[in-house]
């Protein structure tokens, strides 16, 4: 369920980028559709990007903590941190 949100969201142009080497933080790049929408949207798609970078893992309610950066610029817009997304 996790892949598959995000693979509709990286088609639709939500996300630009991902990539994670623990035990840094992941990298995640939000597209260029990603600005424009609703913040209850933009939490979904910022808890759906946790759920799959914490598949495996064994446990339920695994929260990473990482930045959401801009897509052109490459500067944090938000942060993703104890299960909660605000925007910078």
């Amino acid at each position: 369920m996790c892949k598959a949100n995000l693979t509709a969201a990286q088609k639709l142009g939500v996300l630009h980028d991902l990539d994670w080497k623990p035990p840094s933080e992941p990298y995640v790049v939000a597209g260029p559709t990603f600005m424009p929408m609703a913040i209850k949207d933009k939490k979904a798609f910022i808890l759906s990007v946790n759920c799959f970078l914490t598949a495996g893992i064994g446990e339920t309610d695994q929260y990473l903590s990482f930045d959401v950066l801009d897509w052109q610029t490459g500067k944090p817009i938000g942060r993703f941190s104890w299960g909660d997304f605000a925007m910078n």
